[in-house]
């Protein structure tokens, strides 16, 4: 197994990042919203959490930690992304970005209320659609790619599919972590959902730049079978050659 840590890094120290070194961890990710540490510490609501942050990423970068920085693309933060981008090339750490939203654990839609305008998404779009490769995301006829090499277990040994799918499929503590990924049947009826068996999907123009997101659909629906809407809205400004519709 791999083990992959997501963190905020604010308790990161010399003697931490250390010991993750010598445990050989795969990847230390964590969440940068701004190199504006007045941005960062609006959003995050803690004084001095960017200058924790940066000293824990330099820490990492010390002892050669691979190391991901994610930023979550908001109003507040969305003029400066590409600051955040020039900091990660400078520091060869990977950096991800994304205007997606997700609702909270318990379902309120209160964090949409940050999304990005509909007259900001084009460009931003643009910018993440130039930092990878999507194709990749097509490859498999599969609802995500990701579903079959990885899962996510939270601090009380929790398993879900990945960090953004909070349906329940077992704990750690209770079964082991390789029973959970053979015999789980939850998990199993998630792997098998077939991106040209789902209904809503199947004759769906926006299809071919549709990467619809299971998590964000059972976060929003309670299944795994809807449609994924933010994704398609997504799909629509892709489609049009980037032109608002």
């Amino acid at each position: 197994m791999r083990v992959f840590l997501l963190s905020n890094g604010t308790l990161l120290t010399e003697s931490i990042v250390k010991r993750l070194k010598e445990l050989h961890i795969s990847e230390f990710s964590t969440t940068l919203f701004s190199m504006d540490c007045d941005i960062h510490d609006s959003i995050t609501r803690k004084k001095g959490s960017w200058d924790t942050l940066i000293n824990g990423l330099t820490l990492l970068n010390k002892y050669g930690i691979i190391t991901k920085v994610k930023t979550p693309i908001i109003k507040k933060n969305v003029d400066g992304i590409q600051d955040i981008k020039d900091f990660c090339d400078k520091n060869n750490f990977e950096f991800l970005a994304s205007p997606t939203i997700f609702n909270k654990n318990d379902g309120s839609s209160q964090p949409q209320n940050f999304c990005i305008s509909d007259d900001k998404m084009i460009s931003v779009i643009r910018f993440i659609d130039s930092l990878s490769n999507r194709n990749y995301l097509h490859n498999r006829n599969v609802s995500c790619v990701a579903l079959f090499y990885s899962f996510s277990i939270d601090c009380k040994g929790n398993v879900y599919p990945c960090n953004s799918f909070m349906s329940k499929v077992g704990n750690v503590f209770e079964t082991h972590p390789k029973d959970i990924w053979n015999n789980s049947e939850t998990l199993k009826e998630i792997k098998s959902i077939s991106n040209n068996q789902l209904s809503v999907c199947k004759n769906c123009e926006y299809k071919p730049e549709c990467y619809r997101c299971p998590a964000l659909v059972y976060m929003n629906n309670k299944d795994f079978y809807s449609c994924d809407e933010y994704s398609k809205k997504l799909a629509k400004i892709r489609m049009s050659g980037y032109k608002c519709t």
